[in-house]
């Protein structure tokens, strides 16, 4: 949605916001909103209430045509953190944010204070408040963690990805919809592919054929990707890769021409295999750069591969063994947001483990865990 604010037909401002995706905390509905942009770019109309009216055009709009229920946001400027403040004051919301020290080129209360009131200035975190003041569930701000507890089953499965050539041995789906719009915004994508156990075959005393699974588990990878185009010089290498795979079908060999019109950087990634007892066990080795760290990254590239194993291949409890305190942090962080009961103890690492680079080379580590996905119907097998 967007608020634009003319004067004398000449545009002097506007804002924008987004509905999230419906989603439930402790049996309630909640559907976010975000204001990712606002400014009023002519300085003369600033300080006059116009950029509170774009707001209550927004909220008004998003509450009642889309049902939004909260206001949502990260770090945001000192102007907008007035208008909201003026938002709640008129109508009884309870908005409040603190000061973004320590993050965002604010590393102490003096250079916070110095920074001169500015658009973009970023001075305030991030917060979340009810459109309606008698919902007051999630009025305290948050950092990064999760919105409210949320079901593994109410993760949108993603899209399914044609498969490139026909005996491709894994499946790709599309769960961009997990990262948070900033990102999504700047086209970033999140991917996961399963792969399937490959089929082998064996003939019986009567000469009869039959085919079986020869791993029982399949392989789960989810990928943080950053689509950039790929240099016209090259688009001739494209366009005879997918005339000699697609000989038959115009449309086939259009659809893969677009598609690799782009090649990919890789961000991150995380993995898991679900075994045919209804087992994941997930790796936590594979990590994310640390410039892309602590915004919320990594996070949905768990929940895929958390989301997709319970809801698409039936995955009932989770299970591992010794692991990294780092691992564990991302045991406690699902956990917290989808009401699991991750356990595990700590221990000084085994002499055995001391050199494993999975395990950081640290003194202490996590013991192993065995906890259901979804605890009030699944309890973890014996």
């Amino acid at each position: 949605m967007a608020a634009d604010l003319y004067h004398h037909g000449l545009a002097v401002g506007g804002a924008t916001s987004y509905i999230g995706d419906e989603r439930f905390a402790n049996g309630k509905k909640m559907v976010p909103m975000t204001i990712d942009f606002s400014d009023i770019h002519d300085p003369s109309h600033r300080g006059k209430g116009l950029g509170m009216a774009m707001y209550e055009a927004l909220l008004s709009h998003g509450y009642g045509r889309f049902g939004a229920t909260h206001v949502i946001g990260q770090a945001h400027s000192t102007m907008a953190h007035r208008v909201h403040e003026k938002l709640a004051e008129k109508h009884g919301l309870k908005y409040k944010a603190l000061p973004n020290i320590w993050r965002n080129g604010y590393p102490n209360e003096d250079a916070w204070d110095k920074q001169a009131v500015a658009p973009f200035d970023r001075k305030y975190g991030d917060y979340k408040y009810t459109i309606e003041p008698h919902i007051d569930e999630y009025d305290k701000p948050v950092g990064e963690e999760a919105l409210g507890k949320m079901a593994l089953s109410n993760i949108k499965v993603g899209t399914a990805i044609p498969k490139d050539y026909v005996a491709q041995s894994h499946s790709d789906y599309d769960y961009t919809h997990l990262l948070p719009q900033e990102y999504r915004s700047k086209g970033y994508k999140l991917h996961l592919s399963q792969g399937d156990p490959p089929l082998r075959h064996w003939n019986d005393a009567e000469g009869n054929t039959h085919e079986f699974e020869s791993a029982a588990r399949h392989q789960l990878t989810a990928r943080l990707e950053l689509p950039v185009r790929v240099n016209p010089s090259e688009m001739g290498r494209v366009r005879d890769e997918a005339a000699r795979i697609y000989r038959q079908s115009p449309q086939m060999r259009a659809d893969y021409i677009k598609r690799r019109s782009y090649y990919t950087m890789h961000i991150g990634s995380a993995q898991g295999q679900v075994y045919l007892d209804g087992t994941l066990e997930p790796h936590f080795n594979s990590g994310i750069g640390p410039e892309h760290r602590g915004k919320g990254l990594g996070k949905a590239l768990y929940n895929a591969v958390f989301g997709h194993a319970y809801n698409v291949l039936g995955a009932h409890t989770v299970r591992g063994r010794i692991h990294s305190i780092a691992a564990g942090r991302v045991h406690e962080a699902l956990s917290r947001e989808h009401g699991l009961k991750y356990d595990a103890g700590t221990m000084t690492t085994p002499k055995k483990y001391q050199d494993n680079s999975h395990l950081e080379g640290k003194p202490e580590v996590r013991t192993s865990y065995d906890y259901a996905l979804n605890p009030e119907q699944a309890p973890a097998i014996p």
